[in-house]
């Protein structure tokens, strides 16, 4: 028997209910209400939460403030898929709202919240004290003007992360990722042609196609065959006649897509891109060793060896496969490994291996640990000491999200990463890869009682 996974109830309330509310200020808003109005959901625990639990811990004088209920001080809107939303959110993002007089402050908003058109917004008292642990030892600051948002909420976003969250910190090596160049690997590709070309009522045409049905002027107002110094065209089917229309040339780009090898990439004739660089052949993962498996297995009641884990902690993410990988170095002589931030460590005291693609902030903590080595060089960290530091001062834990499964499931909910991995060239592809779910979703229809 597993763990039992923590549920916490929020507020998820529509985007249009806020903004319709006199001044952003929804009144009257209960559990029950908004219960009838399917207006509640139920999360997992999270770091987020964990920390809001760890506010009161530390303010239990604070008489506003109620640990049993979440849903007074974390809420979840979402947006509307129209043209008016955007302006809508980037009002409510800038000025928060009030749920019962108590202030909102918009906290954050993952990869997994935009996919399904949700952010979080949080009790404007419990902000800076959430937002402030979460950053684990860095400042908005140190992410610098030129850092992408698009990255920053993405990452920052994780830590809504539904997860069992550990006990102990694991004792981590951060690896370089392996990265290769495969030559001959075939790969989707966008070729770019710059164009010239009419806006006709039927279409875009690059003039090199029409060019024997239009008669081009440049600039001086001269007929001219050089198709680089045409500035507008008429059809030669109008050449005499005072009301033939006058049409501009235009400049533009086009795009289509092709197959090339991977080596190809930036080396065809008069290209403009760069060379393609090497592939990250393991994104995103890691090894972790059995012993470090199994002991976390015990703490959160698996009764079987999980073959990889997806693991969450500050600003790392990612899937960890459970291999014995100091037994293999060790075997083959090397008793220390070199961390990529500088640590030294006995390949026997390490638990899992992390790459660096899983190390998001990795570039961050490197220039911080540099700046503040530089200050004070009497006590100097690595980039990971200091974020294990920072972890433990702000109160933040390891945890797993999910394990692989004891037996794999002879069925599989799909997914866009799934659908983007699949060669899919024929509509019996297609027809194979719906077949399930239009059965589903018929019997569903038909009133089938084995569907519900």
């Amino acid at each position: 028997m597993s763990k039992k996974r923590q549920q916490n109830e929020i507020y998820k309330i529509p985007l249009e209910k806020v903004v319709e509310a006199k001044d952003y200020k929804l009144k009257d808003y209960t559990d029950e209400k908004a219960q009838l109005q399917g207006e509640t959901v139920k999360i997992m625990d999270n770091l987020v939460f964990k920390k809001i639990r760890d506010y009161y811990k530390e303010h239990k004088n604070d008489k506003e403030l109620s640990v049993d209920k979440l849903a007074k001080d974390i809420v979840n809107v979402v947006m509307p898929m129209n043209s008016t939303a955007k302006n809508m959110y980037m009002n409510l993002a800038d000025i928060g709202f009030k749920i019962n007089d108590i202030e909102m402050k918009r906290l954050m908003s993952g990869s997994g919240q935009i996919r399904r058109n949700t952010v979080t917004f949080i009790k404007k008292k419990l902000y800076n004290y959430i937002s402030n642990s979460l950053l684990c030892g860095l400042t908005l600051e140190d992410f610098g003007d030129d850092f992408n948002a698009a990255k920053f909420n993405a990452y920052f976003g994780l830590y809504m992360s539904g997860c069992l969250l550990l006990k102990d910190f694991p004792k981590v090596c951060i690896i370089d990722d392996y990265e290769e160049i495969i030559p001959d690997m075939e790969v989707n590709y966008i070729r770019k042609e710059d164009v010239r070309y009419l806006v006709l009522p039927d279409g875009d045409y690059p003039l090199e196609e029409i060019k024997d049905d239009f008669i081009f002027y440049d600039a001086c107002g001269n007929v001219t065959t050089d198709l680089n110094e045409a500035i507008s065209a008429i059809r030669k089917a109008e050449e005499h006649s005072a009301d033939a229309t006058v049409w501009k040339v235009f400049t533009g780009t086009k795009k289509y897509p092709t197959v090339i090898k991977y080596s190809e990439i930036g080396k065809e004739k008069g290209s403009t891109d760069k060379p393609a660089p090497p592939l990250n052949s393991f994104d995103g993962q890691g090894l972790a060793n059995p012993q470090w498996v199994k002991k976390v297995a015990d703490e959160l009641g698996f009764d079987y060896l999980p073959s990889e884990m997806i693991v969450r902690a500050p600003w790392v993410k990612g899937l960890v496969a459970t291999f014995p990988i100091s037994a293999y170095l060790k075997n083959r002589g090397t008793k220390q490994v070199n961390s990529l931030c500088g640590d030294i460590l006995n390949v026997d005291d390490v638990d899992i291996f992390i790459s660096k693609s899983q190390f998001k902030m990795y570039k961050v903590y490197s220039k911080k640990v540099e700046e503040l080595n530089a200050m004070n060089p009497d006590e100097t960290f690595t980039a990971w000491e200091y974020h294990q530091k920072a972890m433990k001062e702000n109160g933040l834990l390891w945890g797993i999200v999910m394990p692989n499964k004891k037996v794999d499931d002879k069925k599989k909910e799909s997914n866009y990463q799934y659908d983007q991995a699949l060669n899919l060239s024929t509509d019996e592809d297609i027809n194979e890869l719906t077949f399930e779910t239009e059965k589903y979703l018929k019997g569903l229809c038909t009133h089938d009682i084995r569907q519900v």
